[in-house]
């Protein structure tokens, strides 16, 4: 289940999820908050890669997630963090505390160029041409989990960097 089809999962509630009162009917809210739960427990938010490298280095020395979070935030509050993931923390807060109790993947990026295509991957250099690569569908593209990495690219065959979501 996902967001989406949260308003019909708790419409279509099976009956012993329903209680009968006076003539009207009543869904039960343990019920509702078990649907509710469900739809934003499946979901693992995308997270830039430095801010996975962060968490994977302090749980694999063994810390809470509790402490995690401590950590970050004093990084962040004393101006030792990354900017692109402090921006992305202030704009995404209720993500991150998300991604360190339950789970994230990274955000990859991917790097488009003119007529709807995208790159894939460098060629041996010809004669005629000083930079030659492959371009390919979207499905095929080389999906990048460093930004600077897609945007250098982007830049070095005139491409744009758009996000991929799976």
């Amino acid at each position: 289940m996902n967001r989406d089809s949260l308003p019909n999962e708790i419409l279509y509630l099976s009956p012993i999820a329903r209680i009968h009162l006076n003539g009207d009917e009543y869904v039960k809210y343990s019920a509702v908050l078990d649907k509710v739960d469900n739809a934003y427990e499946l979901q693992k938010p995308e997270i830039p890669k430095k801010l996975a490298e962060m968490i994977e280095e302090l749980k694999e020395a063994g810390f809470s997630d509790e402490y995690i979070l401590f950590d970050i935030y004093a990084d962040k509050e004393d101006g030792v963090m990354d900017n692109d993931v402090e921006r992305w923390i202030d704009k995404n807060e209720g993500y991150f505390i998300k991604a360190v109790t339950n789970g994230y993947t990274i955000e990859k990026f991917i790097v488009k160029v003119p007529h709807d295509r995208y790159f894939e991957t460098f060629l041996r250099k010809e004669d005629f041409a000083d930079i030659n690569f492959k371009t390919t569908s979207i499905e095929y593209a080389e999906k990048f989990t460093d930004k600077a990495k897609a945007e250098a690219i982007a830049t070095l065959i005139e491409g744009t960097v758009e996000e991929w979501h799976e």
